[in-house]
This record gives C-alpha cells, sequence and structure tokens, in this order.
C-alpha cells in the first residue's frame, strides 16, 4: 500500500502552486474583459462619429474619442506586460510545476500566434483616426486571441481537476482497502475464542501494520488542503488501532472489538469525505465548462450586435444618401466577413454544447 501512495504527495503538493496560475487565469480574463468594454465605448462612439474628419469632430466627440484612444493604449500596455510576466511565471513554474508551466507557455504561443499585441496596437492607433470600424475589426481579433489564451489555460486546469478527483478517488479506494482489512482483523477478534498466546501475537501483529498503514495515508492526505479533512480522520483511526493491538496482547478481546470498530468508523468517515471531495471536483470540472460555454457565447452575441449595429448605420446612411460611399462600401463587405466568422465561431461552439 505505500508504494501505492508514493506518487500522491507531489500530487497533491502540486495544487499549492494553483495560487500563482489562478492569478494568471483572473488577469487574462481582466484584460479580455477590458477589451470587451472598450471595442463597445467603440461601437458607440462610431455611431455618431462614422465617417468624420477628427479635425472636423465636436468638442465633445473628440474628448470621447481620445478617451477611447487612451484605454486602448492602456490596455496595450498591460497586454506588453502581463506577456512579459507570464514569461518569468513560466520560468520560476519549470521545475516546481511543469504542467503550469506548459499551461502559460501554450497560452503565450497562442497569443504570438494570434497577434495579440499588434491587434491592441492596431487598435488603438484606428481609434486615433477616428477610423471606428477598421478599431473594432481589431479589437474583436483581440479579444479572440484572449479568448485562446483563457482557453489553453483552463485545459491546464481542467486537468488538474480530472487528475485531482482520480487522486480522490484512488485515495477512496485505499480506505476502503484499509476498512476491509481491519474488518478481517475485526471478525478474527470476535470468532476467535479463546486464542494461544501465539495467535493474539499474530492479531496484534496485523493491527499494528494497519495502524502504521492508516498513520501513512492519513499523512499523505494532510499534505493537501483538499484532502486534509479526511486525512486527519485516517491518522486519528491509527489510534484506536494501535490501542487494539495493546488489548490483544493483553487478551482483552472485548476491549479490543471496541477499538476495532471505532477504527472503522473513523476510516468510513474519511472515506466517505474523500468520495465527496470527489464529487466537488467532477462539478467544478462540469462548472468550469459550463462556463467557458457561456463565455464563447457572449463573445458571438457581443459580436452579432456589433455587427446588426453597424449594418443599421450603413442602411440609414444609404436611405439619406441614396447610396453608400467608398468607404462604407468597404464597411460592409468587412461585416459580410465578420458575419461568416460569427457563424463560424457558433460552428465550432455545437459540438461542446451538444457533450
Amino acid at each position: 500500500q505505500q508504494s501505492e501512495l508514493s506518487g500522491l504527495r507531489d500530487v497533491l503538493r502540486s495544487m499549492g502552486q494553483w495560487g500563482a496560475f489562478q492569478g494568471v487565469v483572473k488577469r487574462t480574463r481582466d484584460l479580455l474583459d477590458r477589451q470587451t468594454q472598450i471595442r463597445l465605448q467603440t461601437a458607440e462612439l462610431g455611431k455618431s462619429t462614422l465617417g468624420k474628419p477628427v479635425e472636423s469632430m465636436e468638442s465633445e466627440e473628440l474628448a470621447a474619442l481620445r478617451d477611447n484612444q487612451r484605454k486602448q493604449e492602456q490596455l496595450l500596455d498591460d497586454v506588453t506586460e502581463h506577456l512579459a510576466r507570464l514569461e518569468q511565471l513560466r520560468q520560476s513554474l519549470a521545475e516546481k510545476d511543469p504542467t503550469a508551466a506548459e499551461a502559460i507557455d501554450a497560452a503565450m504561443r497562442s497569443a504570438r500566434a494570434d497577434d495579440l499585441v499588434r491587434h491592441v496596437r492596431e487598435a488603438a492607433t484606428a481609434i486615433a483616426a477616428n477610423r471606428a470600424g477598421a478599431a473594432e475589426t481589431e479589437q474583436r481579433a483581440a479579444s479572440q486571441a484572449l479568448q485562446k489564451m483563457l482557453g489553453a489555460l483552463h485545459e491546464r486546469e481542467n486537468r488538474e481537476l480530472a487528475q485531482l478527483r482520480k487522486k480522490l478517488d484512488d485515495a477512496a479506494r485505499q480506505v476502503d482497502e484499509l476498512i476491509e482489512e481491519q474488518n478481517v482483523v475485526l471478525a478474527q477478534t470476535r470468532t476467535s475464542g479463546s486464542p494461544t498466546e501465539s495467535e493474539l501475537e499474530a492479531m496484534s501483529g496485523e493491527q499494528r501494520t494497519l495502524s502504521r498503514n492508516a498513520k501513512f495515508l492519513g499523512d499523505e492526505l494532510i499534505d493537501a488542503d483538499s484532502t486534509a479533512d479526511a486525512g486527519r480522520i485516517v491518522r486519528q483511526s491509527s489510534t484506536p488501532m494501535t490501542k487494539a493491538e495493546n488489548e490483544l496482547l493483553a487478551g482483552d478481546l472485548e476491549s479490543a472489538v471496541v477499538s476495532e470498530q471505532e477504527a472503522v468508523k473513523l476510516l468510513t468517515d474519511a472515506r466517505e469525505a474523500l468520495l465527496a471531495a470527489g464529487q466537488q471536483a467532477a462539478e467544478e470540472m462540469l462548472r468550469r465548462t459550463l462556463a467557458e460555454v457561456q463565455q464563447d457565447l457572449q463573445a458571438i452575441l457581443a459580436a452579432q450586435q456589433a455587427i446588426n449595429n453597424m449594418m443599421v448605420q450603413l442602411r440609414d446612411a444609404m436611405k439619406a444618401a441614396g447610396r453608400l460611399s467608398r468607404t462604407q462600401t468597404r464597411e460592409a463587405a468587412r461585416l459580410t466577413k465578420e458575419q461568416l466568422d460569427a457563424r463560424a465561431l457558433v460552428s465550432d461552439l455545437l459540438p461542446d454544447m451538444e457533450q
């Protein structure tokens, strides 16, 4: 049994690295939320300033444009800083938590492949020139890049949760084995009648081994917050086991039965705690999957709303002038492409929703 537990401590202790990693996830999510808010502000501003040269804008419009530009430029600085910190964290976790380091590396590769920094930068440049349509295109591309980064980071979390659930189930199985072995000793104690001294020594030895195994397993489980409560109960079960060991040596079978029953009760409580923790891990995996689907749906909805808003503006411009300008024609072509992209996002999401 000790050999089965040899890898448990490292896995459970790795959960302690989640603090820094969760900070990365939260920061990336915050950047995505900010980009979404800035893009909404850009779209709202574009309703009244579409096609206007910057030099002909009203003072209030210009102030709103510069505020939008400032926020996008600040986001650029923060994204750049975030990526630099990710590289530092990746290096620091390379040995302590290779799984986290790999997830961060995957997120960084995704950001580079999707040109995250360029999209954020070009969005700021487009806002400065009051090219709302171009700015929104870059902002949506930046949001998609950040969303993919989150996907890479969440993949690590999901793997860790799946691994934790398996380890909790394994620990519960190991406690089950202790319960079974303790019940065997308990049955022997109850039915032994008048055992000889050598028989009592053998029964006491078996009880001693169980007590040692309970202490070892309990210490392993105590090492991680997620299993500490169950670990303390398993560790506690070694006390009546040791008491039963001494009572068997003394030939006090009646007292040994009581002590062994107490040990079984404690081990049963520990097993239930581990099973409950495993169920919580499974529920957390489901919750995160649903949260990711919700985020994807929100992104699709936001993209569709932006497309709809721009289509309304182009329709109104068409009614007013009888035709579209060259800039507006290009905008219509861009919206057509974005509508196709939104449809593709829905197609990509459907398999996840069907699972």
